[in-house]
């Protein structure tokens, strides 16, 4: 059911008219000693609405796919070191995990550990669903 709901809301209209519209690229994070990392949650929407406004989403341990209202954002989304880029997505991601990270190794377990679902959102319309093994719940 949680599939669903993401292909749904990908599959929206406006929403995805938007982002076939955006400039497209890969920036390349290979430079950085640490690897990016993946959850459950690993999509960044940003300021969509803005001319500045991005969604970026890691796509490898060494690469971000991003896409971009404006060109000129790819330009202010490379210049900080390789290293910084990787550990704002990295919080970003484990942050908002609900249930898995994956990482290439267990060299951040410990960063996963300190991190994982510090800023997660609350489940919509069910509740319980990010639970395993499902909550038992007492009927009358």
């Amino acid at each position: 059911m949680r599939m669903n709901l993401v292909i749904k809301a990908f599959d929206n209209d406006v929403l995805g008219a938007h982002v076939n519209r955006m400039h497209w690229a890969v920036i390349d994070v290979s430079a950085s000693s640490i690897r990016v990392l993946l959850s459950d949650r690993p999509v960044q929407i940003f300021d969509l609405k803005e001319p500045h406004g991005f969604v970026s989403m890691p796509i490898s341990p060494t690469k971000l796919f991003v896409a971009a209202n404006s060109a000129n954002t790819f330009e202010k989304l490379r210049r900080p070191k390789p290293r910084e880029i990787v550990q704002n997505v990295n919080l970003f991601v484990v942050s908002r995990a609900r249930r898995f990270v994956w990482a290439q190794d267990d060299a951040q377990a410990r960063y996963i550990q300190n991190h994982m679902s510090k800023n997660s959102e609350l489940t919509p319309l069910f509740p319980g669903i990010g639970q395993y093994p499902p909550v038992a719940r007492a009927s009358c």
